[in-house]
């Protein structure tokens, strides 16, 4: 068996004439051209439609990316499976089988079998995540990307539930906003976050190897170039794999590398190293701003949207919720076209006179419009940090529009929801983590530099 690194989080796995791709984002941005590749990629894009499997671990577009897809030949689409997890919706693979490819459900947590003997499991992780365990010729590999699996519970669950392992695949920087442009000893903080992540997971899993990934795009546009000061370094992630008791394994777009053999770190780091040194340097992607018109109908197909896909009685209830308020009104400053809107599900979008300064968030009017057209526009903001906000501001903003990001995943707001206690632990849970975590990391970060 041998592994390709391809780019971020895309790996080719070979085996007795049989190969398997993960997360083939392969050229062009994502997230509303907020993310670009560190470097472009090597392998030649024909590639796409000599696999046998693709896999994906999730609809972020860092990931699962609908324009690679189109890139594969219609003439080959039909000899490439694509394997994704059970889903409420299972509207990926209907995507994907309406482009003319083979598709395969993966049920959580069960073993399935591919061509030349490769065993594959995958298990969703809330709210959209999954992994993928493999089994190539007896070598145990799991694909972790960038599913949220850190606890020492977690962890022990899959290695009891799973087996060993002896390759590991993880992610090692943050993705998604981490503050604003002062607060670069947050992101900092944070970065150093993931690596501690990285360590528990070997520390639990014990895998004999592990290669870092799933962390080589850089923050690409004008409104959100700062995000970089705090950038995860492949360097120090080697450096944490090997004191945590792994064996790093560092690759640059092109290398190949089998299990079991020596393998070079140098030149993969040196020739990262060069490409890092080049984002100060590197255009930034602009966005025209949207007419005020344009907004408005964006703001009424959006409201039209949520009435259709829940249930009104159940988001009325939701609105007088007095633990966690939700669906109420948001004030945002539009910085493109210098001036302040309100958005409720009441009256829609309107211009306010904000004198005092006193809004939830500040973004341009391209990101707003996104968020309104999009099932997936907020979970997108979120991660391409195209906003300024505090973290009230960030609270609002996903008690205001989250009820889409519940319906991209297939749950629809209704009475059944309301007492889904399950689903509600854990979106509290997520809440919490993200604004507690944010304002512990700025206080500690703001501490350091005193």
């Amino acid at each position: 068996m041998k592994v390709t690194f391809i780019n971020h989080a895309s790996v080719m796995f070979e085996h007795e004439g049989t190969r398997l791709l993960t997360d083939p984002w392969w050229f062009g941005d994502a997230f509303n051209a907020g993310w670009q590749l560190l470097t472009e990629t090597t392998e030649p894009t024909q590639t796409l439609g000599e696999v046998d499997y693709i896999w994906y671990s999730h609809e972020h577009p860092d990931h699962f990316s609908p324009r690679v897809l189109a890139a594969v030949p219609e003439e080959r689409r039909a000899g490439v499976e694509v394997l994704y997890q059970q889903t409420r919706d299972g509207k990926v693979l209907e995507f994907c089988e309406n482009k003319g490819f083979g598709t395969r459900a993966l049920a959580q947590g069960a073993p399935t079998s591919l061509k030349s003997g490769i065993v594959a499991t995958c298990a969703g992780v809330p709210i959209y995540d999954s992994w993928l365990m493999l089994d190539i010729g007896g070598v145990r590999v799991l694909n972790l990307n960038d599913a949220p699996v850190h606890s020492a519970r977690q962890l022990d669950q899959l290695l009891r539930a799973h087996g060993p392992v002896d390759v590991l695949l993880t992610q090692f920087g943050y993705a998604g906003w981490r503050g604003n442009e002062d607060d670069t000893a947050l992101r900092r903080s944070d970065a150093e976050k993931k690596l501690r992540m990285m360590r528990r997971q070997i520390e639990h899993l014990k895998p004999r190897y592990t290669i870092p990934f799933a962390s080589f795009a850089f923050y690409a546009h004008e409104e959100n170039s700062y995000m970089n000061d705090g950038l995860g370094d492949v360097a120090e992630a080697a450096r944490v794999i090997e004191a945590a008791g792994s064996t790093p394994v560092v690759l640059f777009p092109g290398d190949t590398w089998t299990p079991g053999e020596a393998h070079d770190n140098g030149p993969a780091l040196e020739r990262w190293a060069e490409v890092r040194a080049t984002l100060p340097d590197r255009p930034l992607a602009k966005a025209a701003p949207r007419s005020w018109e344009a907004l408005v109908e964006a703001a009424d197909r959006y409201r039209t949207r949520i009435a259709d896909a829940n249930d009104d009685r159940t988001l009325k209830l939701l609105r007088l919720n007095p633990v966690l308020p939700a669906l109420r009104p948001i004030d945002i400053h539009l910085w493109d076209l210098g001036y302040d809107v309100r958005f409720s599900f009441e009256h829609g979008l309107q211009r306010i006179d904000q004198r005092s300064g006193d809004y939830d968030l500040k973004m341009g009017s391209d990101s707003l419009h996104f968020v309104f057209a999009h099932a997936w526009g907020t979970d997108t903001l979120t991660v391409n940090a195209r906003f300024r906000a505090d973290a009230g501001g960030v609270k609002r903003l996903l008690t205001t529009f989250g009820v889409d990001q519940l319906n991209n995943v297939g749950i629809r707001v209704s009475p059944s929801f309301l007492v889904d206690f399950p689903s509600h632990a854990f979106l509290l849970k997520a809440l919490g983590r993200k604004l507690w975590s944010l304002r512990a990391q700025r206080k500690r970060a703001n501490e350091s530099t005193r």
